[in-house]
């Protein structure tokens, strides 16, 4: 894809939602606004932000809940030239200060700034009656965005992201997955995550309605949403999916519902289908790569994660998947060790995959959870879905470890279904060991942190 060298993203969004300004682009829990809304509120909130000091590549951390207001100001940031640093509000005061620091962040623009101490801070400004600013004249590999990672191999690291980016991601694969100009989508992801943000990109740049939510993940909640704002596309873990099935989801108008970041199980996918009509779609993805880079499409098996989508590449080595995309980070910030053994022509995933005879790819765990027994890998995940296929377990983990008598041994963790008991014996028929535990360690985003776990082995 050919960029030009001065290249701005933002002001190439506004150059081609000329044709639908009237078209819806944000929905939250309060506003409408169109595409001329947007530019609008972008262009006078980039005029306050110089008028604050604040100069072209600087850092500007953003501490918000999502809001129409949220993908304003994080726009506006990068339309002027500076550097949006995203932060999970609900983080802890802990997380907060390291990102900070970390990023060296100029500004932080917040509502709730209980948490935040020694740094530069503002309230987000909800006056849109400043001079309409002109974009600032960004180098296509200007940064424009820190996204920090989800932490579910301990602390997190700063994919610092391009100009170049969402725009390829937004134009290319976004297209390639199935957004359309007619959908209106909902991530749960939220736009301080990189599920958020692509799904944020691939909408606005189809043309789309983003549906933003403030709170957190309750399931009738959400079931609502989905129903009050005829939302068509969804992008989730596959945990939220399975939480949605207890809810009344009748009248939806769901067309395309895309899974990522953990493992499909069987029994979501098929239960899903039976109450919405829709298969979920697996994609895969990255922080490091900001997109989704291979997507099973519907012709591949439930538990792929498909081909790869056109403009990535892919290939095994040593039976760990590598990516080669356009849409790579530059660079963890501060970190020149791990930013050279990532940031290649091509770059490791750190995830262990397997390929069928169709040029399918199944995702098997990641390097350091996946385990071998008499020399090859165990697919964990078909013996966590023989576990959860077990009357009364509503959630398992299979982790292994090997042993000081050099075996390795598995153990399931399992979450039981409230008020039902597991029959321990029919577990054991798989695993090692076996401990029942009230909920599973997780990301802020949903992921499973399976590397807490296996260090209680």
């Amino acid at each position: 894809m050919n960029i030009p060298e001065h290249f701005n993203f933002v002001n190439q969004l506004f150059k081609q939602s000329t044709n639908h300004l009237f078209d819806i682009a944000l929905i939250d829990a309060t506003q409408t606004w169109t595409y001329q809304d947007l530019e609008k509120r972008v262009k006078s909130l980039s005029t306050w932000l110089t008028g604050l000091g604040v100069r072209p590549e600087e850092r500007v951390a953003i501490v918000l809940k999502d809001s129409a207001d949220t993908a304003a100001i994080l726009l506006a940031v990068m339309y002027s030239g500076m550097v949006a640093v995203p932060i999970d509000p609900r983080s802890s005061p802990t997380n907060i200060k390291y990102c900070l620091e970390h990023s060296s962040a100029r500004l932080v623009i917040t509502e709730d700034d209980s948490n935040i101490n020694g740094v530069t801070k503002t309230e987000m400004c909800k006056q849109y009656n400043h001079a309409m600013a002109t974009a600032y004249s960004s180098h296509c590999d200007s940064a424009c965005v820190f996204m920090y990672t989800s932490g579910t191999t301990g602390h997190p690291k700063a994919v610092v992201h391009r100009h170049a980016t969402p725009y390829i991601i937004g134009t290319q694969g976004g297209k390639s997955i199935g957004f359309t100009k007619n959908d209106r989508s909902y991530s749960a992801a939220k736009l301080f995550y990189s599920f958020g943000m692509f799904n944020l990109w691939n909408t606005l740049f189809a043309g789309a309605s983003t549906v933003l939510h403030p709170g957190i993940f309750v399931p009738s909640t959400i079931s609502s949403l989905l129903i009050r704002h005829q939302v068509t596309l969804t992008v989730m873990v596959p945990v939220l999916y399975s939480k949605l099935l207890e809810q009344t989801l009748d009248g939806n108008c769901l067309r395309l519902c895309l899974a990522g970041a953990d493992k499909l199980p069987d029994a979501t996918y098929t239960r899903w289908h039976e109450k919405t009509n829709v298969f979920i779609q697996n994609i895969y993805g990255s922080t490091e790569i900001g997109a989704a880079c291979l997507h099973n499409s519907g012709d591949a098996p439930p538990t792929s994660i498909g081909k790869s989508v056109p403009g990535y590449q892919v290939k095994i080595i040593d039976d760990q998947l590598w990516i080669k995309a356009s849409t790579a980070g530059l660079c963890y910030w501060h970190d020149k060790y791990w930013s050279e053994q990532q940031f290649g022509e091509w770059m490791p995933t750190g995830d262990i995959v397997s390929k069928d005879d169709q040029g399918n790819y199944y995702f098997l765990g990641r390097a350091s959870d996946v385990v071998k027994v008499n020399g090859k890998y165990v697919d964990l995940g078909k013996i966590e879905q023989a576990v959860m296929s077990i009357p009364g377990v509503q959630e398992a983990v299979v982790v292994g470890k090997m042993a000081t008598d050099g075996h390795t041994r598995l153990k399931a963790y399992v979450v039981a279904v409230p008020g039902q008991a597991i029959p321990n014996v029919d577990i054991q028929k798989h695993v090692n060991e076996l401990s029942i535990i009230d909920q599973m360690p997780r990301t802020e985003n949903g992921k499973i942190q399976r590397y807490k776990l296996r260090a209680q082995m």
